[in-house]
């Protein structure tokens, strides 16, 4: 019945095409048979005249068109009253009957067969259009009847699951379901089925899966529809594949994850608000500065958080929110505590994915440190440019590449040049190379720039414009390129000259007071022995005859009494004989001069940092200004700053320590306004026990396993003969604070 179907709507659509002559000339035709066969077929003629000029006009109608069946009823209607009704000799009346009749019978069957003719187009441009819709569908359209098998199968379909119309038509539609989803399927398409509903989107809760013909499964979207024809039900299922989407789905929670981890770990702080200035995620370091405390934000409001936000802020949350980008490299932000911050920061808008914005990120970057470093790194400029002026120390430059060399001014002034005297070449610094140094600073200057040296400082002569030579102590360093090669030398003269005079002269002054020192310790060893020898050899005679008088059983009182008294006055001699020696001992003219304990301070360190015992311990100067100076032997009082400070830095050693700091302090007290009070804080043993704190003072008291303990002893004279006083005190945690007062100079 279909196939018919086709085939009439195909001849109809055949004879549209073609031209109207062709179409009239047919219905002309289709007439003129008609009268043909009335005429000659004498039973027609006489009992049925009209019919076949109906069965004509019919025809045409249905076949060529309207206008053909009209002109073919005009035809036939000439024809019949031509070949019928006028040899009849019928009346006019009757002619006008039946002409009347024939007229409306015929321009019935017209009219009827027209609509026909109109809605069998109309039906076959409907089905040509959901033909074509269907087929240039990019979605996968299948047809299944009440039995689940296919009846139409499309190009999106044959193109999904790799599978031809003509091998899916007629199969059931569990081929392209997964096994373990059939039964699944089945019962849904079943209940579907009894509800009635015309239409149901599928997967909203659950996704579905489909088979490619290869066996590979694949996530699809599906709606569905079902219709009913005659009784018998089918269901059209359109459906999507939706791997790219689900790809894309989950690339985006991927990337979305990224995106909230990149932010929780971001160095800087970050945050991301909603329209309406609710947490989205923050990072870390923005919890760590700005959370109030929170260890989570996702969620609350920013302004409940920060109810004494300004309303310059708010103003700016304002801007971004419309879409502004705004930022502040350097801005300063004063906290409800008062501190004082400098920060760095942007605000603007993110987007989602209509393109809308969603609300606005914040990243904020806290560069006080950076400022404050900044502060100091010009601070230390000024200062560095000043030291230079000051200690006059000489610039060089040496261009490795192209060997140009820079002399500053005050390294041509310290061979007693101006700057115009000299020019900057390599050969007038090499030419002025003492004879015996040439050798040895070239070679280290050729091994340093090759990397055999590990720094270059060196002290050699230069040629004067006098002719003599003045000592240079030079320090340089390398600048290499990307790929680690030197391309530039530079660095600083200083002229240690009169350092080199005032270090020799010192040490002969060192070598004339040892070679004192060891006459004096002489002499008084030898007055020792001389003025001791008498007392001790009378003590020595009378204490023996006294044990032999006792040995030998005679233990008169009246005879031992006079023995004994010789040797005790014997040893008060003996005793008066020390005193003697030890007060012409201290009659030793001590030089005093006015000194600057801090300056003491300052030189005592960098002694005990020459020995190379501090290792990873720090010795920190908490040193108080404008202090007045003090009368004192600065020798002897640099010797009691060096002596306290190795004494905490062994004590911290022996106490286990890898690492420590022991403090220095200078500082004038309410108790002794007139004498500075000096303090070395170690973090070294406990001394719990008082009376030890004031023993370790006396000599040869020591704890150590090496040593004679005299450090403390002689460091406590020093300093009560210097009008002072020296004390210890245990710390409040770990180790001892020895503190000693000198007067200042009135």
């Amino acid at each position: 019945m279909n196939f018919t179907r086709f085939k009439t709507q195909s001849i109809i659509l055949y004879f549209d095409e073609q031209p109207y002559l062709l179409r009239y000339g047919l219905a002309v035709l289709a007439v003129a048979i008609a009268a043909m066969a009335t005429h000659t077929i004498p039973v027609i003629g006489e009992r049925a005249a009209f019919l076949l000029f109906f069965f004509a006009i019919i025809q045409t109608a249905f076949w060529l068109g309207l206008n053909p069946g009209i002109l073919a009823m005009a035809l036939s209607l000439i024809a019949v009253n031509a070949l019928v009704l006028f040899p009849a000799r019928i009346g006019p009346y009757a002619v006008f009957i039946l002409n009347a009749g024939f007229c409306f019978v015929s321009a019935v069957m017209i009219v009827t067969t027209n609509f026909h003719r109109r809605s069998t187009a109309a039906l076959q441009e409907s089905r040509q259009r959901y033909a074509g819709i269907v087929e240039s569908a990019l979605d996968a359209i299948i047809t299944i009847d009440a039995d689940q098998r296919m009846t139409l199968f499309n190009a999106a379909a044959e193109k999904m699951f790799g599978c031809t119309a003509e091998e899916a038509i007629g199969e059931s539609i569990e081929r392209f379901i997964p096994e373990r989803f059939r039964p699944a399927h089945d019962a849904h398409i079943r209940a579907f089925g009894s509800f009635g509903v015309t239409s149901r989107k599928m997967g909203e809760s659950a996704s579905i899966s489909g088979l490619r013909a290869n066996g590979k499964e694949f996530p699809v979207e599906a709606t569905i529809s079902q219709c009913e024809i005659n009784g018998e039900k089918s269901f059209t299922a359109i459906l999507r594949d939706v791997t790219e989407l689900k790809r894309f789905e989950d690339s985006l929670t991927k990337s979305q994850a990224q995106l909230r981890t990149f932010i929780e770990q971001a160095p800087l702080s970050i945050a991301m608000f909603d329209r309406e200035m609710n947490y989205l995620v923050t990072s870390r370091r923005w919890i760590e500065e700005f959370g109030r405390g929170y260890d989570d934000l996702t969620g609350h409001n920013h302004y409940w958080v920060n109810p004494d936000i300004s309303a310059e802020w708010r103003e700016i949350h304002v801007k971004a929110q419309a879409g502004e980008f705004l930022k502040n490299d350097d801005d300063l932000w004063i906290q409800a505590d008062g501190s004082r911050h400098w920060l760095r920061w942007a605000a603007y808008p993110w987007t989602n994915q209509e393109g809308k914005i969603g609300g606005i990120i914040i990243s904020c970057e806290d560069i006080t440190a950076r400022r404050i470093a900044e502060e100091e790194l010009r601070t230390a400029q000024k200062r560095l440019t000043l030291v230079v002026e000051e200690v006059k120390a000489g610039y060089w430059d040496w261009d490795l590449n192209t060997g140009t060399v820079y002399l500053s001014p005050e390294w041509k002034r310290q061979i007693g040049f101006d700057e115009d005297e000299l020019l900057n070449r390599w050969e007038e610094w090499e030419s002025r190379l003492h004879p015996d140094d040439r050798a040895l600073v070239l070679a280290a200057t050729e091994n340093y720039i090759a990397g055999l040296l590990p720094v270059f400082e060196l002290e050699f002569r230069l040629r004067h414009k006098d002719g003599l030579y003045r000592w240079i102590h030079s320090r340089g360093g390398l600048l290499r390129d990307p790929n680690n090669r030197p391309y530039r030398m530079l660095g600083i003269n200083l002229d240690i000259t009169d350092y080199k005079k005032q270090k020799e002269l010192r040490d002969r002054r060192d070598k004339m007071e040892q070679s004192v020192r060891l006459c004096v310790v002489t002499q008084t060893a030898a007055a020792i022995a001389h003025e001791l020898h008498q007392p001790l050899a009378a003590i020595s005679s009378y204490s023996e005859v006294a044990l032999h008088m006792l040995r030998s059983g005679n233990q008169n009182p009246e005879k031992l009494s006079p023995l004994m008294e010789i040797c005790a006055q014997q040893a008060q001699r003996a005793g008066g004989v020390i005193r003697q020696l030890m007060t012409v001992l201290h009659k030793d003219e001590t030089l005093s001069e006015s000194i600057d304990i801090n300056h003491l301070a300052q030189e005592a360190l960098e002694l005990v940092k020459a020995d190379g015992h501090l290792g990873a311990f720090s010795i920190e100067l908490n040193l108080a200004a404008a202090l007045p100076p003090i009368r004192a032997n600065s020798l002897q009082i640099e010797m009691v700053l060096v002596n306290l400070l190795r004494n905490g830095l062994e004590s911290m050693q022996e106490s286990g320590l890898s690492a420590g700091t022991i403090t220095l302090t200078t500082r004038s007290t309410d108790d002794t306004p007139a004498m500075v009070q000096v303090t070395v804080r170690d973090g070294g043993k406990c001394v719990t026990d008082i009376a030890t704190l004031k023993t370790m003072f006396q000599p040869f008291y020591t704890i150590k396993p090496q040593g004679l303990g005299m450090d403390l002893a002689i460091s406590h004279a020093l300093i009560e003969a210097h009008g002072g006083k020296m004390w210890a005190e245990q710390n409040a945690g770990n180790g001892i604070s020895v503190h000693f007062t000198l007067p200042f100079v009135i």
